[in-house]
């Protein structure tokens, strides 16, 4: 197993669907599994958004993106969501006019979530491939992108986690991060959680 900077070519989208679900389907309009993984792997593969290969790092074991994490300085988190609704805007072409009235509460949620406070780097996703867990895989990833935040002059990492996510909650608590506020923001319930890197 190797962790690597992603690259374009990686298999992700399927990560980044796992990562954030229902989103998705809010997103994109479908609840079409196999499409909203091709959509994910497009927004993968291009640069400047939320999900782009750019910011994320990959898990790799015998050539499959078994995980990925994605990361980020928090300042950089509006101009990356409103490039990936251009980059929605450019797949989904006039057929994005429909999802707007039928997923209204969900995209507005989206657009005005306060994730994270601006000295910190945030970590906007982070998926293992299920046949994957349970090996420390996810402790892996976190440990590069803390890494990445420190190299970058960052002492705090920040994530969002559903506040029914229990499985989750339990491995960031294990390695040290703490709930440091909610998002209470119909349809979606998340807990801010943030890590000191300096202990």
């Amino acid at each position: 197993m190797i962790i690597k900077r992603a690259e374009p070519t990686d298999q992700a989208g399927i990560l980044n669907h796992l990562a954030i679900g229902e989103m998705c389907e809010a997103m994109f309009g479908t609840t079409d599994r196999l499409q909203l993984i091709k959509y994910m792997q497009k927004l993968y593969e291009q640069p400047g958004n939320r999900f782009s290969h750019e910011y994320t790092w990959v898990a790799e074991e015998n050539g499959v993106a078994a995980g990925a994490v994605t990361v980020m300085p928090a300042n950089m988190l509006r101009r990356t969501t409103l490039m990936t609704v251009w980059h929605i805007m450019r797949l989904k072409k006039l057929r994005i006019i429909p999802q707007l009235f039928n997923y209204p509460k969900h995209i507005t949620a989206l657009l005005r979530l306060d994730e994270a406070e601006r000295n910190e780097c945030h970590i906007s996703m982070i998926a293992v491939l299920p046949e994957f867990q349970g090996v420390g895989l996810g402790t892996l990833l976190l440990k590069a992108a803390e890494d990445y935040a420190a190299a970058n002059g960052h002492n705090i990492c920040s994530l969002t986690v559903k506040q029914n996510n229990y499985g989750a909650q339990k491995l960031y608590k294990t390695v040290g991060y703490e709930i440091a506020g909610v998002i209470n923001q119909p349809p979606f319930r998340l807990y801010k959680m943030r890590k000191y890197l300096n202990g």
